[in-house]
Formats: C-alpha cells, sequence, structure tokens
C-alpha cells in the first residue's frame, strides 16, 4: 500500500506526461487537468493494489487515456486541440509571421495526426509527442513491439507525405 507521501512523489512525476497526453486527447486544459485529476483519483482509491502493477508510468496513462475517451464518448467533446495552448509551448513568439506559420504547421500536423488509423495514431502520439518508451506503449496498448514499429513506420511516413504536399 502506497503511503500518501509515495502517492504525492507518483502524482508529480508523472503530472506533465498525463497533461500533455490529456490535452492531445480532449483538446482543452480544463477538460485536460479534470481528466488527470480523476485519474489521480482513480489511483489514489486503488493505491492498495499500485505495489502490484509492473509498469506504474504505462498504467496511469492507460487508465488516464480510458478516462478521456469514456469522456469523449459519454459528453461528444470536440477532439480539436488549442492550437494556442501548444503553439505558445512550441514556437518562439519572437515574430509575428514565424508564430503564425508555425501556428499553421502545427495545425496541418495535428490534422494530419488526427486522420491517422486508431493504431497508428496511438503509437505515433505516445512515441512521439508523450515520448513513451516501446515497452509502454507495448504496456499500455496491448501491442507487440514489433507492431508498435510497424504502425510508427507507417504513421510517420504517412505524416511525411502529407506535409511534403505542403512544399
Amino acid at each position: 500500500m502506497l503511503s500518501s507521501q509515495q502517492f504525492r512523489i507518483l502524482v508529480s512525476s508523472y503530472h506533465r506526461r498525463l497533461f500533455r497526453c490529456a490535452i492531445h486527447l480532449l483538446g482543452n486544459t480544463n477538460d485536460a487537468e479534470d481528466a488527470v485529476q480523476d485519474t489521480y483519483l482513480k489511483l489514489w482509491n486503488m493505491r492498495d493494489s499500485l505495489d502490484e502493477v509492473e509498469n506504474i508510468e504505462a498504467y496511469c496513462i492507460s487508465s488516464l487515456r480510458h478516462i478521456c475517451f469514456d469522456r469523449l464518448r459519454a459528453n461528444k467533446l470536440d477532439t480539436n486541440t488549442d492550437i494556442d495552448d501548444i503553439s505558445e509551448t512550441f514556437t518562439p513568439a519572437t515574430r509575428e509571421e514565424q508564430a503564425m506559420e508555425a501556428r499553421d504547421e502545427l495545425e496541418h500536423l495535428r490534422k494530419t495526426i488526427d486522420n491517422l488509423p486508431p493504431p497508428q495514431r496511438l503509437a505515433v502520439t505516445m512515441r512521439d509527442i508523450e515520448d513513451c518508451s516501446m515497452e509502454e506503449i507495448e504496456a499500455a496498448s496491448g501491442f507487440t513491439q514489433t507492431n508498435i514499429r510497424s504502425l510508427l513506420c507507417r504513421g510517420r511516413k504517412s505524416i511525411r507525405e502529407q506535409f511534403a504536399k505542403l512544399t
């Protein structure tokens, strides 16, 4: 059984990754923060059995994903990511033209990822956006590492092809 101190350490160590995953899936910061908090509540309620979990980080991400998908199904939320939130994180705001171009590219990338088949989208999102290891993706998705590599290859190829059409 995790003590409250151990649980607090667990929460703080995975918060950023969980939040990034939730914002990608739900599309806005408020819903994402709520989903992360719901995940923490779920984990707190089952803290007695968390010692038995082999990969707690993958379990946390998997739990969060289930909560996000449940919210999307129940509320039929808009899955468009809040581009302003993401673009402020990834683009320098020194020049307005650069910021606009980066926002356009980010929007195109988001749409391209959203249009991938669900297994490819999951693999690309977890590996390239959330920076998950192959083992974490395997644990969260149920795919073998060979399948994950194949999904990543096909997903990345599709993204490259879509961006090549822009130039």
